[in-house]
């Protein structure tokens, strides 16, 4: 997949009229670095929506919970309302910046967020999959998707998962239908609420099955 390691690993330009609150240097509470980081390894990348006024130090908590050395993690800002479509678009540098000093799997790049955030991750997957591995959706509120024909056949590789607080109403159900039926691997499941080390987990065995999937089927 040429087209994710030349979009996100090579470009850094900004966005017209935007600029980021964000800090991607390596020693920022905006990025996750793995316990025992190896600067070799090419690491998964999961990208955090969050608000601008996000706390970076319920990210690095959120990042623990999944996996201490697993996964580089990023922390996205996005300010609310259209601009924060735009400012997706600088999403590549935000890859870049980080790639100067850590190696990143160009091909395992997934975009994460919570409820609103959620929907956003979403629907930038859908309009970009030959850039992304996939996506991860946590308690996803006012979910409506786009998908454009002419990314139908990039969607295939794409793994995603929703996840739902247990008890709540499902509102993924079609949705996720929908998508299994374009040829993503779906998973949707329950969690207890404000069980942060519980998602943690299923989405750190999500992901990881996925890549050990991968790997199998290259040997």
């Amino acid at each position: 997949m040429k087209s994710v390691r030349t979009s996100y690993l090579g470009q850094s330009g900004l966005v017209r009229g935007e600029s980021s609150t964000a800090d991607w240097s390596a020693d920022s509470t905006d990025v996750f670095l793995p316990v025992g980081f190896e600067k070799n390894y090419a690491y998964p990348v999961l990208i955090w929506l969050d608000s601008e006024e996000g706390c970076r130090g319920e990210f690095q908590l959120r990042m623990e919970a999944i996996s201490e050395r697993n996964y580089v993690g990023i922390r996205f800002p996005v300010p609310e309302g259209a601009s924060g479509e735009l400012r997706l678009e600088e999403i590549p540098r935000a890859v870049h910046m980080v790639s100067r000093y850590a190696n990143l799997h160009s091909e395992r790049i997934y975009l994460c967020g919570e409820r609103h955030y959620a929907s956003l991750a979403l629907q930038h997957v859908l309009a970009e999959p030959g850039k992304f591995g996939g996506f991860v959706a946590v308690a996803p509120v006012s979910l409506s998707v786009n998908i454009s024909l002419g990314n139908f056949r990039q969607l295939k590789h794409l793994r995603g998962l929703f996840l739902e607080r247990r008890g709540g109403v499902s509102s993924v159900s079609s949705l996720a239908s929908l998508l299994h039926a374009s040829g993503i691997e779906i998973r949707q499941q329950e969690y207890p609420d404000e069980e942060q080390a519980t998602s943690g987990g299923i989405i750190n065995r999500f992901l990881m099955q996925g890549i050990l999937r991968e790997q199998m089927r290259k040997t």
